[in-house]
């Protein structure tokens, strides 16, 4: 946290550190925070590959747009996902 400060006065921009978890499902839950994943599904397609959908409870707390997260997760760690918005009951 520290660092991220740091940075951003330095660079005079928003800069985030996010950490290298070896579980990816750690590594999703830093990078969409404040949302709060609700689901991680991973869905097999019928050409052999996967990808995994996650559920969070408010996508307006997203600090970056889905497109770019996916972009982002795709680059670092060469999985594809999708991101869904919890449907209200």
């Amino acid at each position: 946290m520290e660092l991220s400060l740091q940075l951003s006065r330095r660079l005079k921009t928003l800069v985030r550190v996010l950490r290298d978890h070896r579980s990816f499902n750690s590594f999703l839950a830093e990078l969409l925070a404040p949302a709060k994943i609700l689901a991680i599904n991973v869905v097999w397609l019928p050409d052999g590959t996967e990808e995994t959908i996650i559920t969070v409870d408010d996508t307006s707390k997203l600090q970056l747009q889905v497109d770019e997260i996916v972009d982002l997760v795709k680059g670092f760690k060469g999985r594809a996902i999708r991101i869904e918005r919890a449907s209200r009951r």
